[in-house]
Parts: structure tokens; C-alpha cells; sequence
């Protein structure tokens, strides 16, 4: 399955979808099981995809409820993504690490 926040980041996406994969399996599968047997693979993949962060700029609106950090439908510019979480300026002017499930991404 593949969502617009992918785009530019189809190695995490893939990550993802294998690690939900297994996990609907098996329920006490744990991260850093599927990291091993992909080292076993490709002993540079976890880094590249799980620890790395790219420069990401992108025009999110913020999807979720108020909080003291985002307003809902407020537009916010990103930083760098790693292929879950964006770094923003939050409203209070603070750098913040969040998840893009809360945002939508405005192409323009």
C-alpha cells in the first residue's frame, strides 16, 4: 500500500508494509526483528532507511485537533522527513519531529 507521504521515500514505505505484514502474523514480533533479517540482506538498509532523514520541504496542513504546538488546517512548510516523521517549526516557534499521518501534503 502506498501513500502520498512515500513519494521520494518508496524504501521506508516498503519497510513499513513488511513490518505490518509481520505483524498481523505473528503478535509478538517486534522491530528489531525485521531489522536483523534485513541486515542479513543488506547490511546498510536499516541505516539508509530507518536512521537516516533527508532534506524534505513540503507544504503540510495540519489534519489533526488543536494543540498548544499545531493548529488544525494551519499550513506548515517541513524540513526533513525520514519517511514517517516530518521536522517542522511548530507554532510555538520550536523545531518538532511529528508524524505525517497528522498532515496532509499541499502540492502546489
Amino acid at each position: 500500500m502506498s501513500y502520498k507521504h512515500d513519494e521520494g521515500f518508496e524504501e521506508k514505505a516498503k519497510y513499513k508494509e513488511a513490518l505490518n505484514y509481520m505483524l498481523g502474523l505473528y503478535s509478538g514480533v517486534q522491530t528489531a526483528h525485521l531489522k536483523h533479517i534485513l541486515r542479513i540482506f543488506d547490511p546498510e538498509l536499516v541505516d539508509r532507511i530507518i536512521n537516516s532523514r533527508k532534506e524534505c520541504i513540503r507544504t503540510l496542513e495540519y489534519t489533526s485537533e488543536n494543540t498548544t504546538y499545531f493548529t488544525k488546517g494551519k499550513s506548515y512548510q517541513s524540513r526533513t522527513f525520514n519517511g514517517s516523521t516530518y521536522e517542522i517549526i511548530d507554532d510555538n516557534g520550536e523545531i518538532a519531529l511529528i508524524g505525517c499521518s497528522y498532515f496532509d501534503w499541499i502540492e502546489k
